[in-house]
């Protein structure tokens, strides 16, 4: 089976491909059909000696698709697969363009399937088979910010019944539209199934009556439909308190997929050119030319378990991202209209909770401040208030040296001003969750309550003293509601 890879390629088509042929070379790789037309390559990948990997067939093109171009090769190994002709040729092709995490994986030939419309290459030899369509997968449209590692991967309890593949999976894994959007159907540590969630057809829960030594007993199930080139299903066991669970999360992933990835076109300005990019507002990823100033998770303060969330300011935008919710909220810094601090404080902390980072060398974003010596000490706290149209669209809560802070991000604004410029004709706009979640929002973890609630479900934070009765917001350490004296 051929193995795949796919890489961003942040440049224009015309430089990517020129990069791309000199990478083919770089590699001793014999190059036999290059359609800078289609902007296809065709060849015999090098031989590694030293490796024991012999010279096997090669296919390589260019797509357009999100940030810049994707490079997707294809390595025709007749063996076991093996990558390490894709990654060398990707580590080459690094070297003359900027480029992103790339991606591998081993592929089935769909003889049946029509090449896509993006795809206008032709196989080698009468005897190819037909590639793989390139709308099963959404290929990264950049670097991510985070440790893909942390990101919350949820996982279910299953039992197969039916499968391809002798031995069945007991658990499936979610990899959540943050890093990939797709199912994982796992035995231990081996992988039997993986379905991208962008070619499913239907989910469908039901249940059946099994007969056993105990008597009859109903089992919740789920049937997943998907057509990966020819129409497909599978069918599980699951828990049946985790059921609407699964469903709702795999509704979700197919249906926001797409939304997620919507882009606010722009250029920006490095010495005296522009540069064309995409701002991907509700993704972790980064757009083309665009740096982290600040960033602070809700991982363990020792850096270990999952995100809960991100807080982060760039050099292009300033958010707040849920994962369990996968919402974020997100604003341009053109639009923001001030920076404001809230609720100055003294605390005694014992570690900084935040990263900051900033341009080497100095330059217009380059204040700092502590992080911590790992003893106790009293540091000021505060919260930092993103404005837009008269309402705090973002809030870090709880930030060390909130005026620093504020400083760092009026920096950032002033210069983004100066050095952005939107390119596309839709008017900009905040970027937040299609649609928001009812109720009362925490300030410290930002998660939803229900009205009325009088502390945080997800963190026990106090919440702002609103009137259950008027929904008036008052002062902290209010006894009665200052609008209706209600008691709080």
């Amino acid at each position: 089976m051929p193995t795949r890879g796919t890489i961003t390629v942040h440049a224009p088509k015309e430089a990517a491909y020129d990069a791309l042929l000199q990478a083919c070379r770089d590699v001793d790789a014999k190059v036999k059909i290059a359609d800078r037309d289609t902007f296809t390559i065709d060849g015999d990948s090098g031989t590694m000696w030293l490796q024991n990997r012999f010279s096997f067939r090669f296919h390589a093109r260019l797509l357009d698709r999100y940030d810049g171009v994707i490079v997707e090769a294809f390595d025709f190994s007749d063996k076991e697969p093996d990558r390490r002709f894709l990654e060398k040729l990707f580590e080459k092709l690094g070297k003359r363009v900027e480029v992103f995490t790339p991606e591998y994986a081993v592929v089935e030939y769909m003889e049946s399937a029509q090449q896509s419309a993006s795809s206008s290459a032709t196989p080698l030899g009468q005897d190819a088979p037909t590639l793989p369509r390139d709308t099963l997968d959404i290929p990264r449209p950049g670097r991510l910010m985070v440790n893909e590692d942390k990101v919350p991967k949820p996982d279910f309890s299953i039992k197969v019944e039916s499968f391809g593949n002798e031995g069945g999976a007991d658990k499936l894994v979610i990899v959540p539209i943050e890093i990939g959007n797709k199912l994982l159907f796992v035995n231990g540590k081996n992988l039997y199934l993986e379905i991208p969630t962008g070619s499913i057809t239907s989910v469908e829960k039901y249940s059946e009556t099994e007969k056993g030594f105990t008597g009859a007993k109903k089992n919740s199930k789920i049937l997943i439909s998907y057509d990966d080139g020819n129409p497909n299903s599978v069918a599980f066991d699951v828990d049946d308190d985790k059921v609407d669970e699964l469903v709702n999360e795999i509704d979700f992933m197919r249906l926001y997929e797409r939304q997620y990835f919507d882009a606010i076109d722009f250029e920006y300005r490095q010495g005296n050119e522009w540069h064309k990019s995409k701002l991907y507002p509700r993704t972790l990823y980064l757009a083309g030319g665009e740096q982290v100033l600040w960033m602070d998770d809700g991982s363990s303060w020792l850096g270990f378990g999952s995100y809960k969330w991100v807080k982060a300011l760039t050099n292009f935008r300033v958010f707040f991202y849920d994962f369990k919710l996968h919402q974020c909220n997100s604003l341009s810094l053109p639009l923001v209209e001030s920076v404001v601090v809230n609720n100055k404080r003294r605390e005694s902390r014992f570690q900084h909770q935040g990263e900051t980072r900033s341009r080497t060398g100095g330059g217009p974003y380059s204040y700092s401040y502590s992080q911590g010596s790992g003893q106790s000490e009293s540091v000021t706290i505060g919260d930092v208030l993103f404005m837009h149209a008269g309402k705090p669209m973002v809030t870090f809560e709880g930030i060390e040296d909130p005026d620093g802070m504020a400083q760092m991000a009026r920096s950032a604004i002033d210069q983004s001003k100066k050095n952005t410029r939107a390119t596309g004709k839709a008017e900009q706009k905040p970027a937040t969750l299609p649609s928001q979640p009812e109720g009362i929002q925490c300030k410290k973890c930002q998660s939803y309550n229900p009205e009325g609630s009088a502390f945080c479900n997800s963190c026990g934070e106090r919440m702002n003293f609103v009137c259950g009765r008027c929904r008036h917001e008052n002062p902290d350490g209010s006894r009665f509601c200052n609008q209706c004296g209600q008691a709080l």
